[in-house]
């Protein structure tokens, strides 16, 4: 018996020893066999085309066929030319043109884990410091302690509880527009930044030149400038942030020190203010309020607080001042469009009160005329690309910069009839066509973990319908009349560049009534006690 165990122990010694340099040999095929296969696809991705697009030439790429002034009409002749993607080189930098919604929507969307990132601006991120933003600053934990904040007190639902402060600073908009029609641009920057400057600190805007406006409007005129083409060359060329000291006969580093200045105290100034109002005890409600109100903050959460509530302008209020000026063009332009909305609202509030958000829903043609106004006026910041990607058999590089193009999506054939009119009942027809906000708000991550709007849209949407309701409920806007007694016929023009904005133009804007000018003026006082 002893003898047979033992051969039996024996055996068994004898199997494990000999599995070995099998297990080896296994591992070793295995190894060999991942090395292969990443082989094989590194090869056959290296072998896949780029997506289709004009020549570029030696070092500068396509730099030389990119409009400064006017992007969009540039990306517009390419895809006539290219197709829905467009494949530019920049100083080196691959860069991605989507021009149709299903493309901007799967990329950007569907595959955002992988298109969240910005692109690396050199001179308005690093140097200026806009890279602690939500605007330019890498997907990453802070931008998700943002999101989070921003999600706890403005986000979907909670964005109502700032009903009196968009309402407040509308009925201020129109009491000055009316008084000084020339100022509509001035007074629609006010607007955006009175909104943000109330929802964010609690700050009442009660004249045309208070200074948090001041400084609100010029750091985003110092971000327009920053990211124009001669800091796009530091940009492209990462050597020139580190050496843009040295350069002789320029004024580049003093320029720069001062966007850096302008911008550090328009975020510092407001948020202090908060702090001492709330250690006095006469902090007005706000989303930097609550939050601070709700106990000490870490270091890390206290300055994510600090530049998610100076970022509430980049998050939607500047489509809604570009909105807004569209809005203003189509009522001078189009009058029965203004007629048929002020009776619709006439129906609902049978002119003895003021419409609110509360009626939206009674009113669908007003709402129509805001969506309408959204897909004229669409704008879009740029995505960057983490890893390599396929796409539709065109192989997109690793770091390629990646544009939606909202005026491309808005003015598709495919999805929208007579695109180039300006048609509200395009919403209300059966089927509906496609709602602009899908794209006029924005793609990707940043955008969907929050829902379909992020936080500061939310804001924006309900803004830009109270802002038109009210226009129309109480005032009645017309084309000008010139010294030969002619009328001026108003010319759709834009101003390209960061973002489209409507060219000047002439109108004139008068109340409809006394009453509706009382009305205007009892809900400014009341909502201003």
């Amino acid at each position: 018996m002893s003898s047979i165990l033992a051969h039996n122990l024996h055996l068994e010694f004898d199997f494990s020893y000999t599995s070995f340099p099998l297990v080896s040999l296994s591992i070793a095929f295995g190894v060999w066999l991942v090395w292969k296969t990443w082989k094989l696809i590194t090869i056959s991705r290296a072998s896949l085309p780029l997506p289709p697009g004009p020549v570029p030439l030696p070092i500068i790429g396509n730099l030389h066929q990119m409009s400064v002034t006017d992007q969009s009409s540039t990306f517009l002749q390419w895809q006539e030319i290219f197709g829905d993607l467009v494949y530019v080189n920049i100083f080196g930098t691959p860069t991605l043109i989507l021009n149709s919604y299903e493309d901007a929507k799967e990329l950007l969307g569907v595959r955002s884990q992988i298109y969240s990132d910005r692109p690396r601006l050199s001179v308005a991120g690093e140097l200026v410091g806009w890279n602690r933003s939500l605007v330019l600053g890498k997907f990453g934990e802070r931008h998700r302690t943002m999101r989070r904040l921003l999600a706890r007190s403005i986000g979907g639902k909670h964005a109502q509880s700032f009903r009196l402060h968009e309402e407040f600073a509308i009925c201020t908009f129109l009491l000055n527009l009316l008084e000084k029609p020339r100022d509509l641009k001035l007074l629609l920057s006010q607007l955006t930044g009175s909104v943000v400057l109330d929802v964010a600190y609690g700050h009442q805007v009660k004249s045309g030149h208070d200074q948090l406006i001041f400084w609100f409007r010029r750091i985003v005129q110092d971000f327009y400038d920053a990211t124009a083409v001669g800091s796009i060359i530091v940009d492209m060329i990462p050597a020139l942030t580190y050496l843009h000291s040295y350069i002789p006969f320029t004024s580049f580093k003093k320029t720069v020190a001062t966007w850096r200045a302008h911008l550090t105290e328009t975020i510092e100034h407001p948020f202090s203010r908060v702090k001492e109002q709330l250690r006095n005890g006469i902090a007005r409600t706000s989303y930097v309020a609550q939050h601070l109100s709700e106990g000490p903050l870490d270091f890390e959460t206290e300055d994510a607080l600090k530049y998610s509530s100076f970022n509430l302008y980049a998050g939607g209020m500047e489509t809604l001042a570009v909105a807004l000026s569209t809005f203003f063009f189509v009522v001078t332009k189009y009058p029965a469009i203004q007629q048929r909305a002020q009776q619709e609202i006439d129906n609902v509030t049978e002119g003895k009160r003021l419409p609110t958000s509360n009626d939206r829903e009674r009113l669908p043609f007003v709402e129509a005329v805001m969506l309408e106004v959204l897909r004229w006026s669409p704008i879009s910041l740029p995505h960057r690309l983490e890893v390599e990607d396929i796409y539709k058999g065109y192989r997109i590089p690793q770091g390629a910069v990646v544009y939606s193009h909202p005026w491309a999506m808005s003015r598709d054939k495919r999805s929208y009839t007579s695109p180039h009119e300006f048609r509200p009942d395009r919403f209300l027809e059966t089927p509906k066509e496609p709602d602009p906000r899908l794209f006029a708000f924005g793609f990707g991550r940043r955008v969907r973990q929050l829902g379909p709007i992020c936080p500061g849209k939310h804001i924006a949407d309900d803004t830009l319908f109270l802002a038109i309701a009210l226009t129309l409920a109480t005032c009645n806007v017309t084309k000008r009349v010139n010294e030969a007694g002619d009328l001026i016929e108003p010319i759709p023009q834009y101003t390209m560049g960061v973002v489209a904005h409507m060219a000047e133009f002439d109108f004139e804007i008068t109340s409809r009534s006394d009453d509706a000018i009382q009305m205007l003026t009892a809900a400014h006082t009341q909502l201003g006690e």
